[in-house]
């Protein structure tokens, strides 16, 4: 399902620069579109989409999931007190037909859950998104630019992002974590 095109310049693929070159190559690389993501196989890794360009990880490393599960753990014990949404861990989240994720969790207040949530896959912004870095170069760029500018675009003025370190994690009060909880909901 290939439905558009982006237009490369050079010899490797990268763009040409203002001044221009002698020599110039044209490659058409095709957008892909969520339809496409679902042909992927189920083997494990991470399949997203960002502007229409697949990026694919590998399961996060156990430091990454012990982090995503303190944060888990904490944040729906605070919401079994205060039954103000829900946190969900590595759901889909469809922003457009050439942009769907896997953050490592998003928290959905009960009302915009009924508004994105209704089917197998979150169709549209979250009021928070959580995404917990892990080491690596392809990793840091992937999260801290790539993905962060997508949901900077996609989020609601009020909604908020939040990019942590694993090894920062384990030491951060359950109050930072309540109070974004807070704001998000108040967004």
């Amino acid at each position: 399902m290939i439905s558009d095109f982006r237009v490369r310049f050079g010899l490797d693929g990268s763009w040409l620069p203002a001044s221009g070159t002698s020599s110039v190559m044209v490659v058409s690389e095709p957008l892909l579109t969520n339809k496409d993501l679902e042909l992927q196989p189920r083997d494990g890794n991470r399949y997203e989409l960002i502007k229409g360009q697949l990026h694919v990880s590998i399961v996060p490393e156990l430091m990454h999931q012990r982090t995503m599960g303190d944060l888990l753990f904490a944040l729906m014990c605070y919401l079994d007190s205060n039954p103000i949404g829900e946190v969900l861990a590595t759901p889909g989240v469809i922003l457009s037909d050439y942009d769907g994720v896997i953050p490592d969790l998003v928290y959905l207040s009960n009302e915009r859950r009924d508004e994105v949530a209704t089917g197998t896959r979150i169709y549209g912004a979250p009021n928070l998104v959580i995404e917990i870095l892990s080491p690596g170069v392809q990793n840091m760029e992937r999260d801290r630019k790539v993905k962060l500018r997508l949901y900077e675009s996609a989020l609601r003025v009020n909604d908020a992002f939040i990019c942590l370190f694993p090894c920062v994690i384990r030491s951060l009060p359950l109050a930072v974590l309540t109070r974004a909880l807070v704001l998000a909901e108040l967004g």
